[in-house]
């Protein structure tokens, strides 16, 4: 795969992220069970924002083992989601995600010096060499417009 000149890879996890403890407690509708409500439509609004026009998803969330990717697109499309997933990592049966990320990224991507890619999650399993790439989030919280505007600086610091 060969990405367009400005555009970006997020690799993301789905619970502490795109759902919280917070979101659990407070907000979502209990009596319904359907996938798609486990995710806060909050933060689905401040990925699209962050994504804008450039930013593909890659899905590193354990979500990817009950569903495919095309699901795992119409589940975030119910919360508003405008973006595009473009994959799933592998799982590799390892406890280190970083691996799953770095090996994803040799198999898909044509450019060697790859760099223009972001990790978000609630744990922190992930290469030393991915430390800059890597923003995590609160798991009471999850992910914010505060991490996304980090995100982003960072982003724009690699073009």
């Amino acid at each position: 795969m060969k990405l367009k000149e400005n555009q970006f890879l997020c690799f993301l996890d789905f619970d502490g992220c795109l759902n919280s403890v917070d979101y659990f407690k407070h907000r979502r509708n209990k009596e319904d069970d359907r996938w798609e409500k486990d995710i806060d439509p909050r933060t689905i609004e401040w990925l699209n924002e962050f994504l804008g026009e450039d930013g593909l998803v890659v899905v590193s969330s354990t979500w990817r083992f009950s569903h495919t990717k095309e699901e795992l697109q119409t589940i975030l499309e119910a919360r508003g989601f405008t973006g595009k997933i473009i994959g799933c990592t592998d799982d590799l049966k390892v406890s280190c995600r970083g691996l799953e990320i770095k090996k994803w990224i040799i198999n898909n991507i044509s450019n060697i010096d790859f760099n223009r890619y972001v990790i978000f999650d609630d744990d922190s399993d992930f290469l030393l060499a991915q430390r800059e790439h890597f923003f995590q989030t609160d798991n009471w919280f999850g992910v914010s417009p505060n991490i996304f505007y980090k995100a982003k600086r960072f982003l724009n610091k690699l073009k």
